[in-house]
């Protein structure tokens, strides 16, 4: 028998796994990973965007932070591309 694994080892992975998997169905649910963002905010970056051309996402996502928002850095960047591609010049 020294070929063959136990039978205990051989469930090992899959029941690690298991609460985890549990957890993300979880939060999925619940509506942890996406939240949407509002209109307000979705406004404000575009109109940041539109008034201030050389900012990047960390300069917008700082000043939203400070006005009490909270979004991703990444979801603004997102939304920049967006509302760089919808404004008109």
């Amino acid at each position: 028998m020294s070929g063959l694994a136990s039978p205990t080892s051989v469930g090992v992975k899959e029941n690690r796994k298991a609460p985890l998997v549990g957890l993300c169905e979880l939060e999925r649910t619940l509506g942890l990973w996406s939240r949407k963002l509002s209109m307000e905010v979705w406004e404000l970056i575009f109109r940041m965007v539109a008034e201030n051309p050389t900012w990047g996402a960390p300069r917008i996502h700082g000043e939203l932070l400070m006005l009490g928002f909270d979004a991703s850095e990444r979801t603004i960047s997102r939304w920049m591309k967006r509302a760089r591609r919808e404004t008109p010049s």
